[in-house]
């Protein structure tokens, strides 16, 4: 029973023990009227319209719950997969909205994160082009003046000879 009732969500819990309670409930009414001794119809009409109550109350309270639930855990999904431009909505003032919000903020901050280590990274890969080009020309400059020492030291050799 234990394991049972872990796999059922916890919306589905709250209207299956509503239903289980107008079940209970209508039961009741039954038993009531069958013992009336003029067999009253009004405990289990009375019932019937309760536990039908409940059912539809609990069934408007699963969905005010469910529904914004997964649509901020595919909110979640999406930012996880790293899309950081879905705006989490949060339009109500509820903690499920609070949530949402918070969510929504985090987003926000891990998108500005993510902008300021790209600008990070491209100026990194610039300094490392200037550099570079800076090495090249360092190299050439450093190769000109070993040919030009060279034509000197053979110049001087030359002169030396004579």
């Amino acid at each position: 029973m234990i394991d049972l009732l872990r796999r059922i969500s916890q919306c589905n819990r709250v209207v299956y023990l509503t239903v289980a309670m107008g079940v209970a409930l209508i039961a009741t009414g039954w038993w009531a009227h069958a013992a009336s001794p003029h067999g009253s119809w009004g405990p289990l009409s009375f019932a019937l319209i309760c536990a039908g109550a409940g059912t539809g109350v609990s069934w408007l309270v699963r969905s005010s719950i469910k529904v914004p639930v997964e649509d901020t855990v595919q909110a979640v999904i999406r930012i996880a997969k790293g899309d950081l431009e879905t705006k989490i909505e949060s339009p109500g003032r509820d903690e499920l909205s609070w949530l949402r919000a918070e969510l929504n903020g985090m987003r926000k901050k891990l998108r500005a994160l993510v902008v300021e280590v790209r600008q990070s990274v491209q100026s990194v890969a610039a300094a490392s082009e200037q550099i570079a080009r800076g090495n090249g020309d360092l190299s050439t400059r450093t190769e000109s003046q070993a040919a030009a020492l060279q034509e000197t030291a053979s110049t001087m050799e030359e002169l030396a000879d004579t």
